[in-house]
């Protein structure tokens, strides 16, 4: 089970994430990260709009979450940042 402070701290940065400036920008969550944590970090970063990647095995499973390149092009037309490649993430819709 996932601890509240873990959700909060997660919750958190990827709040923080969404509303850098950076288009780079981008979480790499730690490989100790239990299965139910990660599956957490998926469902979370599926709620912001953020991409997200699981990269590795085993013990040295770890995500990635960044911004969505659509999200950073809308962005750019205003004039705020600019889009970044989004190869080998999951969608974001």
């Amino acid at each position: 089970m996932t601890t509240a402070a873990f959700r909060n701290e997660v919750s958190q940065q990827m709040a923080a994430l969404v509303r850098s400036d950076d288009p780079d920008a981008s979480i790499t969550f730690d490989s100790t990260l239990s299965s139910e944590n990660r599956k957490y970090v998926h469902h979370l970063a599926e709620q912001f709009g953020l991409r997200h990647k699981s990269a590795g095995k085993g013990a040295g499973r770890c995500i990635t979450v960044s911004r969505c390149e659509h999200k950073d092009k809308k962005r750019n037309q205003e004039g705020k940042v600019k889009s970044s490649n989004s190869s080998g993430f999951n969608r974001c819709d």
